[in-house]
């Protein structure tokens, strides 16, 4: 019962095809895995081919959708704050504060 309701969480709205991974680590751990800088890292790759460019999945005990779709990601950072809003994991804004993380000076390429 508790893992089928981990696999299908409840939502508003649809969710993107995708996996869960483990309870409570979710996919957190071959996400932070090491790997080159070159092109899309092995983590999105291997989903956006199993489920396409955009999917679910679980990444340091949050439910979250990743997308590799070029238009789309455009959208949502022309339209952040305005009919698309973002959130950010508890340690995402632990870390770089609660301003927006995809206007910050540097920009997102360069998060260290």
């Amino acid at each position: 019962m508790a893992a089928q309701k981990w696999l299908n969480p409840k939502c508003k709205g649809r969710l993107p095809r995708g996996s869960m991974g483990l309870p409570i680590i979710g996919e957190t751990i071959p996400f932070f895995s090491p790997h080159f800088f070159y092109g899309i890292p092995p983590f999105i790759s291997k989903r956006m081919t199993k489920y396409g460019s955009v999917f679910k999945t679980s990444l340091v005990g949050n439910l979250v959708a990743v997308s590799g779709h070029s238009v789309l990601n455009q959208y949502i950072f022309k339209e952040e704050g305005k009919s698309v809003y973002c959130s950010y994991t508890d340690s995402a804004l632990k870390d770089y504060g609660r301003t927006k993380l995809i206007s910050v000076p540097w920009g997102l390429s360069q998060v260290p």
